[in-house]
């Protein structure tokens, strides 16, 4: 191809077409730069980003490579191959890639931000910290890494700084900025109407993107009649993720004469029970994850899949660009996310606890309520039989075992400031939580120093096998749970090992989970109406030991009995609803709320 006659203004047309989102316009624009001497390596650079923007990972890294190779010192370029070894998952090598970019240029804000990233992957959450931190001096407008400073601070419970970012986090939300992540709004925050607000500033960019990358209304929906009724599920965690381990008995009692299923996998991790058990449950089981969205919705809409299912929302590795695209006549989001996603969906799986009547405008979905609960179950989770006692790990054994297995971004100092007063009413009580770094065990034994608690009141459970870890939970008298993000699977898991749980919910979505699963058991005197009844009902409990014995007798009947642990239940239930869909779809009705009775 020959050179262009005004390399620079050829440049110039070709950066601002990729700006524009005009990408395959680009593409071509940059072709006839790759060998002018003068623009090769920022072309290579740019191509790089480009390909990565549509989903080519082996062309972001050759071209990334040929922009090193070209001038060693472009620091773009070594950013951009860091971001194509990261996507095929060489860790460490996009580190040190990353790395080498800010040697080059100090002052490169994102390649500061990826280093956060980076190391947030190697579970170096100070470091992390630390390089979100560096972005954020350089680029005070940068949003994502203020996000990502805010996420680790909570994973590793550094309150130091926090509320004011929290602060500033919140009125760019209200500006309308796209790169507030609704995940990390979770954590913190308890007003539905800016997660409403958040979700439809990412959604806006999200049909922006997929507009630009391939056009709109690619894919055209007639009504259909067929014997079954296909339901596409879509997820990275089709494995012992706490979403893989709660749908997995669901997607195995599904129906084969009314259902057929089809599973659209783009889960890294692909070992372990749960996704083999997945895998053999699909009728048809796709691996996505080589592919891009736009690949993805084509496969989804030859497949003539009727009802698409998201189990991921805003979570970690989401793919919603599929979901812009429109590939499937009915489009449903459930249990991967814990509120609206602000687009694209027509229907949300929820109950009435979750989303009570009245709160359906936080919501851009229409709702489906579930007859009991929107949480699916196994039957009956593998405990240990192994037996375990308290001098084992260290607990008191008379004394109350208050616990805590959530996560430590759940915990905030609103919390922490009521499981001090319970823990000073409970004489001889600890309160056992989960490990997940040490240095966020540290900060919180400081948070309850500060508080006038002795830190050795405190115990730190680590990870164990599954079976194993459910049978813990029998050695707890009372799990105590977050707010404003409550207990999730982890309730479930808590709630079958044999141990009541203490609710707190809120007004949103992700506040009101652990209520919901005390409601499908019939135990709703275990749900707080304020915090000051929160702690009264902590205190009651913690200091009657005929009453927890009445409770955990309670919930060991209930277990037998209520639906949340009724699998085949669950998916009579949920297939009910997809149907109500898919017959609302064929009568060329518009969504609108399902109750199931």
């Amino acid at each position: 191809m020959a050179p262009p006659d005004d390399p620079s203004a050829q440049f110039r047309l070709a950066v601002r077409l990729q700006t524009d989102g005009r990408l395959k316009e680009a593409f071509e624009a940059y072709q006839p730069l790759l060998h002018v001497d003068a623009h090769k390596a920022d072309v290579a650079s740019n191509l790089s980003i480009l390909c990565l923007q549509v989903g080519d990972r082996d062309g972001a890294e050759r071209y990334a490579r040929s922009a090193v190779a070209t001038d060693a010192n472009h620091a773009n370029g070594w950013n951009h191959l860091a971001l194509a070894l990261n996507a095929r998952g060489a860790k460490p090598e996009a580190l040190a890639a990353f790395e080498r970019t800010v040697a080059l240029d100090p002052a490169h804000a994102p390649a500061w931000f990826n280093i956060g990233e980076a190391r947030t992957g190697q579970s170096d959450m100070t470091g992390a910290i630390e390089a979100y931190g560096r972005a954020i001096a350089l680029d005070p407008a940068y949003t994502s890494a203020l996000v990502g400073l805010v996420h680790r601070k909570q994973q590793i419970a550094d309150w130091e700084g926090l509320d004011d970012a929290l602060i500033r986090l919140s009125r760019r939300v209200a500006a309308g900025d796209e790169k507030v992540d609704p995940f990390a709004l979770l954590f913190c925050c308890t007003n539905p109407a800016e997660l409403l607000k958040a979700a439809q500033n990412n959604a806006a960019a999200r049909r922006r993107a997929a507009g630009l990358l391939w056009g709109e209304g690619l894919f055209p929906h007639a009504p259909r009649r067929r014997e079954k009724i296909r339901i596409g599920y879509v997820s990275a965690n089709f494995n012992d993720h706490p979403v893989g381990v709660l749908i997995c008995k669901c997607l195995e009692s599904h129906d084969r004469t009314r259902f057929e299923v089809h599973g659209y996998c783009h889960t890294a991790v692909r070992t372990g029970e749960r996704h083999a058990r997945i895998r053999r449950a699909a009728d048809r089981f796709i691996e996505i994850e080589a592919m891009n969205d736009h690949a993805v919705a084509e496969t989804i809409h030859r497949d003539g899949i009727d009802i698409l299912v998201d189990l991921m929302g805003y979570t970690n590795g989401q793919r919603l660009r599929i979901f812009a695209l429109r590939p499937a006549p009915v489009q449903v989001s459930w249990l991967g996310f814990a509120g609206t996603v602000g687009g694209e969906m027509d229907y949300l799986v929820a109950d009435k606890v979750l989303i009570p009547e009245g709160a359906e405008r936080f919501y851009l979905e229409q709702v489906v309520r579930m007859p009991a609960c929107y949480q699916p179950n196994e039957d009956g989770y593998p405990v240990s039989e192994r037996p375990m006692t308290r001098a084992e790990f260290g607990l008191p054994e008379t004394a109350t075992v208050f616990c805590c297995f959530n996560q430590t971004a759940k915990i905030t100092p609103p919390i922490v400031e009521l499981w001090c007063r319970i823990l000073q009413a409970v004489p001889g009580s600890v309160l056992w939580l989960r490990s997940f770094y040490p240095v966020a065990d540290n900060h919180l034994r400081a948070a309850f120093r500060a508080r006038g608690i002795d830190p050795a009141r405190l115990r730190f459970a680590g990870p164990m096998p599954e079976p194993e870890y459910l049978k813990r939970y029998g050695l707890c008298d009372l799990f105590l749970d977050t707010f404003p993000f409550s207990a999730h699977a982890t309730g479930s898991h808590a709630l079958f090992g044999g141990c009541p749980l203490l609710a707190l919910p809120g007004q949103t979505f992700a506040s009101r989970v652990s209520a919901s699963l005390l409601m499908a058991l019939g135990l709703p005197e275990l749900i707080a109406s304020s915090p000051q009844d929160y702690v009264a009902k902590a205190v009651k409990i913690g200091g009657d030991a005929e009453l927890r014995s009445s409770l955990k007798q309670r919930l060991a009947a209930a277990q037998k009995n209520a639906p949340l642990f009724d699998a085949a239940r669950f998916a009579r239930d949920i297939e009910r609803a997809y149907a109500t869909m898919f017959d609302r779809f064929n009568a060329g009705e518009k969504p609108t709320p399902i109750a199931l009775g």
